[in-house]
């Protein structure tokens, strides 16, 4: 099977390098989830990535951005120009992925894959499904409206550009009644693990590691004023991130127990990640985070087989309901009471506790154990063999 996946996605190396290009911290779940899912259909298909890179006129350095291609091991990249005039940019988009399509070879087990909450991938890759008459699969991370600064004439215009297609691959139940208004067929992928590399860098001080948006509303403050209420200061708090926050900066450039290391490359985050003595999620629950999202770092963080605390995420704690700390809210009395417990935990159980959920995390989501199954439903797509 070749599959053909339009997305804003790169490979994670150059992922790495291009955010050192933007002068703010960018939102890294999209890229991380779908640099998995093309790297698991990689295990053994071919994967074409026809890739938009995000680009921002008033915060990457760059004025343009040409043209690449590259290859890693089954998964060709193909990174679109970008051009600086954003009505030059969807011409030039629209051109070079013609360009990019033609130069594929297709035939009858040919098959695209879409992200769904970009219009330009969107309009580009249902123009060129319906050109060459592929079958064409939504793959939807989160809802429209969860994109900062969009309103609600983006969210139903990219809901009824993607109505239609052939088949759904959504991380829940919930976005794809959202997406899939015409019951074509789905497959749930709530989220995906990757092995890694083994982490050779030692942290030898204590700390509890927080990586995510530094937005007030998604739980930095609450955290902050949580630390400061436990007793225990033998154990620091690093924290890494995405977003302007300069109240936050400001707050903590004076604190010695608070360490802000800035924005991480994925591997420079696995080093804090893996070494931490707990790593914690506090973004706040709220009903339409717990229908669309999925809290994906927390997967990594079971993964690296240490402690692990978060606030409560009903589909995750159907798999990890022993496994993690949950967080009755995110107050910063409940915070502080849990990271109090935590470390008052001995060696032997904060091993079984952490171990257990390392091998649950690594069974359900391991890039290896989700391809076959993956793979047989755009298989079944393909041949008009699935049901809803």
């Amino acid at each position: 099977m070749h599959i053909i996946y339009f997305t804003t996605a790169i490979d994670k190396d150059d992922y790495d390098e291009y955010i050192k290009k933007w002068d703010i911290g960018i939102n890294p779940k999209g890229q991380v989830f779908h640099d998995r899912l093309i790297r698991c259909l990689g295990l053994d298909n071919k994967v074409s990535v026809i890739s938009y890179r995000p680009f921002s006129r008033q915060h990457v350095s760059e004025k343009r951005l040409k043209g690449e291609y590259k290859i890693v091991r089954n998964v060709e990249y193909c990174y679109l120009p970008v051009l600086r005039n954003t009505a030059l940019r969807a011409l030039c988009y629209r051109y070079e992925s013609s360009k990019a399509l033609r130069g594929l070879k297709k035939d009858s087990k040919t098959i695209i894959l879409t992200d769904t909450i970009n219009p330009q991938v969107v309009k580009n890759a249902t123009r060129l499904a319906a050109k060459y008459h592929l079958k064409i699969v939504g793959v939807a991370r989160t809802t429209p409206s969860g994109i900062n600064n969009t309103n609600r004439d983006f969210t139903v215009s990219l809901l009824e550009s993607t109505d239609d297609l052939d088949a759904y691959i959504c991380c829940t139940e919930e976005l794809n009644a959202l997406f899939n208004k015409n019951s074509k067929p789905h497959y749930i992928l709530p989220g995906l693990i990757e092995d890694k590399e083994p982490v050779t860098r030692k942290i030898d001080e204590k700390y509890i590691y927080y990586n995510g948006s530094l937005d007030p509303k998604h739980g930095i403050v609450s955290l902050i004023n949580a630390y400061e209420m436990i007793n225990n200061k033998k154990v620091k708090l690093y924290i890494s991130g995405y977003g302007e926050n300069e109240e936050f900066l400001e707050r903590i450039k004076n604190v010695n127990d608070i360490n802000y290391l800035g924005i991480l490359s994925e591997r420079e985050s696995d080093d804090y990640i893996y070494n931490a003595l707990i790593n914690i999620n506090v973004r706040p629950y709220t009903e339409d985070y717990e229908r669309y999202s999925i809290p994906f770092k927390v997967l990594d963080y079971l993964y690296a087989g240490n402690l692990t605390i978060s606030t409560k995420n009903n589909k995750l704690q159907k798999y990890f309901k022993n496994e993690v700390i949950w967080l009755k809210s995110n107050e910063p009395k409940e915070i502080a009471s849990q990271l109090e417990k935590a470390l008052s935990l001995t060696k032997a159980d904060i091993k079984t506790f952490a171990s257990a959920g390392k091998e649950k995390a690594h069974h359900l989501f391991a890039l290896k154990p989700n391809s076959e199954g993956l793979v047989g439903f755009l298989k079944d797509v393909l041949n008009n063999k699935t049901s809803n």
